[in-house]
């Protein structure tokens, strides 16, 4: 829809000036899972990386070295990726009651609407895809997809 990409096309006519475009697939028909897609919400993140971390966020609050090993990037990644998250009301930081010097990084209630909001949009393209494959390809098709990945969960399941 004309006027629902928060980029309205600026960067893509930077692109045709300049030697390429930091916002990769982006007005040559944004990709949904862009941070540049249609508007959600009111989400103002860059997307380089948050929903990764996002992702992993715990309502407890989850320690800066188990986040980055969950998602697979390095502390110092995760960490520029929280100041950012931070910045924009997300996430906040807060002393670990198990241990004074580490901090606990737990999802503000703006930070539990966006997760909410992805943890829907997950489960609706889940439940098309085991719609469109049938149950039982469903079901094999994400366990094969777990074993190939290292995942091992089994939290499609109750998708079927």
């Amino acid at each position: 829809m004309p006027g629902e990409w928060p980029c309205d096309g600026a960067h893509a006519r930077r692109r045709r000036r300049t030697s390429g475009c930091s916002r990769r697939g982006c007005c040559s028909g944004c990709r949904p899972s862009c941070s540049h897609g249609p508007r959600r919400s009111g989400s103002t993140t860059s997307g380089r990386g948050t929903g990764r971390v996002l992702a992993y966020l715990d309502e407890e609050g989850i320690r800066l070295a188990d986040l980055a090993r969950l998602a697979g990037r390095n502390k110092q990644t995760i960490a520029a990726i929280l100041d950012e998250l931070e910045q924009l009301g997300y996430v906040h930081r807060t002393a670990d009651p198990a241990d004074r010097r580490a901090k606990l990084i737990r999802p503000t209630d703006r930070g539990r609407a966006i997760m909410r909001i992805s943890d829907e949009i997950v489960a609706d393209i889940e439940a098309r895809h085991a719609r469109r494959l049938g149950a039982g390809a469903y079901v094999a098709f994400v366990t094969a997809l777990d074993m190939v990945s290292g995942g091992g969960s089994d939290r499609h399941a109750e998708h079927v």
